[in-house]
């Protein structure tokens, strides 16, 4: 009965031993997880503690655990011991290898394509009282400490790298010294220049060129009209091949003070820039103010603005003019005293930068006709006058003609003062020696520019290739040759124009009579023009206001499409663009009208031609049968 009572007790004691032991680490990890310093504890309670888990575990039947020995100086470490019990190596059974083949592959890693990107940027003081250097100082809202003025491991300005590159693009920069006074920066950039410092300024050429460029720029910006509530669903009108939306007028060019009392002597489209159109005029009669010659160059994309893009100005009458094909900044006229001059679109005066001089070599009576033929690194100008000269121009040099032809002098010509006058020329596609010439007297004759004068040399015509075409009783004002861009060729075919109110079909393989005539006029034709894409399209216009297009597939007796001005002005010169969409035409009074043809009407189609040589074929049959009968 002892023993139970006392095995019962000494259960008692280890469960208060095991509840203070429970106590203490519990307590420890309190202590731990509020931060505090690490517990410590004494040598001799760590080795009561020790001392009674063994008598415990002893108790129990389980062996006590061998542990180091600590000695009585040491601190006791709460992290595991530096000495562990390593379990003995389990002996494995040896595996067997074999030999095998194992096929390999390189792969080459993927590139990666990396690059630095740096900005570079000026690092001085920031001092948020200076005032000169706030211009080159980026400020930040995190300010770095300061001593002394100056930022706490930063170079000086001196020590920096790049400082003679920042002094090669800013100039010296002011070192950095006591702020300046509100007041004196005030003052200092009240300077007011004087009236001879402006004047100095505005007539300088740095200042003219940019305020030249830039008041184009801010003009091309202001006309500038986006049509924000175009629209695109709007259904085509049912009268779509009426004439007016065959030939719609879009612009009408005209500038109060250049234009006015002027009429349009000549028109040319850029080849280059396809919306800028040459207007040449000729002088004002009514006041000597203003220069007698004038030409002017139009945007088309700017048209509202009411200027031209350039305007050249010349002391002489313009009577002829045109842009240099393989030239985009030259223009080149002929003037009534008989004088060619060239203007240069690059160069800040209007004025001429070339002439020709009055010899005898050259012209003495108006330029009549200015045409540039040739290839991009072989080109003439080729000139006519209205005695018959004809004159070939080098660009580079103007000074003296390269070459000189005399016209009209074959003496089998009936006798008559008018045939020696031409009026207007053309030259065949892609020909450079053979045109067509027109006369104050109706006939129209072709020559060639390298052929021999005579045969003799006693002035017989035996080798003149010289042919005339008789039909028109008055003058020609004006010839176009067909521009033959299509599979068949119809370079022998041309166009005339004259006073007599007709337009007159030629074949250069007849030069009898012509294959057709165009009556449908009530006053003089001034002007014709094939178009450059259509093979059967020609525009002309009169002295009624009237710009007409025929279309020969159609009709050869009234035009496909006809625009008429509601002043009734007189139409003097008319020319296709180099896209075939456009039509301008110039009047009597100064305006200079823009025209667009329809699609269905300026575009060809794939038996255009075809049509077109069964059409010559018709009406040649029809000339013949008609001189033969009478």
């Amino acid at each position: 009965m002892s023993s139970a009572a006392d095995r019962k007790a000494e259960l008692e004691q280890k469960k208060e031993r095991l509840r203070a032991l429970r106590e203490e680490k519990f307590r420890r990890e309190e202590l731990r997880r509020q931060g505090l310093s690490g517990f410590s504890s004494t040598p001799s309670s760590t080795a009561d503690l020790h001392g009674e888990a063994d008598a415990l575990l002893k108790n129990l039947g389980i062996g006590s655990l061998n542990e180091p020995d600590i000695s009585d100086t040491s601190v006791i470490s709460l992290g595991p011991s530096e000495e562990e019990t390593k379990p003995l190596p389990i002996a494995k059974r040896p595996k067997k290898l074999q030999y095998c083949l194992v096929s390999e592959f390189d792969v080459q890693p993927r590139p990666r394509d990396s690059y630095a990107k740096e900005t570079q940027t000026i690092a001085i003081n920031v001092n948020p009282d200076s005032g000169t250097m706030d211009y080159y100082v980026l400020t930040y809202d995190d300010s770095p400490v300061e001593h002394d003025g100056h930022l706490v491991g930063t170079p000086s300005e001196d020590e920096r790298p790049d400082a003679k590159m920042l002094k090669s693009v800013h100039g010296e920069i002011p070192k950095q010294s006591a702020p300046i006074p509100k007041e004196e920066l005030e003052e200092s950039a009240l300077v007011e220049l004087t009236e001879e410092q402006k004047q100095q300024i505005l007539l300088s050429e740095g200042f003219r060129s940019f305020f030249d460029r830039s008041a184009r720029i801010v003009e091309r910006a202001l006309c500038e009209k986006d049509q924000f509530f175009q629209d695109y669903l709007q259904r085509s009108p049912q009268n779509e091949d009426s004439q007016e939306n065959l030939l719609p007028h879009l612009l009408d060019l005209y500038s109060e003070r250049w234009s006015r009392k002027r009429t349009v002597v000549d028109l040319d489209w850029s080849p280059v820039f396809p919306e800028l159109l040459l207007a040449a005029y000729s002088a004002n009669e009514e006041t000597n103010q203003e220069p007698a010659g004038c030409c002017m160059v139009w945007n088309l994309k700017f048209p509202t603005r009411g200027s031209p893009e350039f305007r050249f100005h010349c002391n002489e009458p313009v009577t002829a003019a045109a842009m240099v094909r393989f030239h985009p900044n030259l223009v080149i006229g002929g003037t009534y005293s008989g004088q060619v001059v060239l203007w240069d679109s690059r160069s800040n005066k209007r004025t001429p930068v070339q002439r020709s001089t009055f010899t005898a070599v050259a012209h003495t009576q108006p330029v009549n006709s200015v045409q540039v033929i040739g290839s991009q690194n072989a080109h003439n100008a080729i000139t006519l006058s209205s005695d018959g000269t004809m004159c070939s121009w080098s660009l580079d040099m103007l000074g003296a003609p390269r070459e000189h032809i005399r016209l009209c002098e074959n003496p089998d010509i009936p006798p008559g003062i008018f045939d020696l006058y031409s009026t207007c020329m053309a030259f065949f596609a892609g020909d450079q020696n053979n045109f067509v010439v027109g006369t104050e007297g109706g006939n129209i004759y072709t020559d060639q520019r390298h052929s021999s004068r005579t045969v003799d040399g006693h002035g017989g015509n035996g080798g003149r290739r010289l042919q005339s075409y008789r039909g028109h009783s008055t003058v020609v004002s004006g010839i176009a040759t067909h521009p033959s861009t299509c599979s068949i060729s119809f370079s022998h075919i041309f166009l005339s124009s004259s006073l007599d109110w007709t337009v007159r079909l030629w074949s250069v393989r007849d030069h009898h009579t012509p294959l057709h005539t165009f009556d449908d006029y009530s006053e003089c034709v001034y002007g014709v023009d094939w178009s450059p894409i259509h093979p059967a399209l020609f525009a002309a216009c009169d002295g009624t206001g009237r710009l007409d297009v025929w279309n020969l597939n159609d009709d050869i007796e009234v035009p496909t499409a006809q625009w008429v001005n509601k002043k009734h002005w007189a139409m003097n010169k008319v020319k296709w663009d180099i896209t075939g969409q456009y039509i301008a035409a110039g009047d009597d009074e100064g305006h200079v009208h823009v025209c667009a043809v329809a699609s269905q009407l300026a575009v060809p189609g794939p038996e255009d031609a075809t049509r077109l040589a069964h059409v010559f074929a018709n009406l040649k049959a029809t000339s013949t049968n008609q001189n033969g009968f009478l």
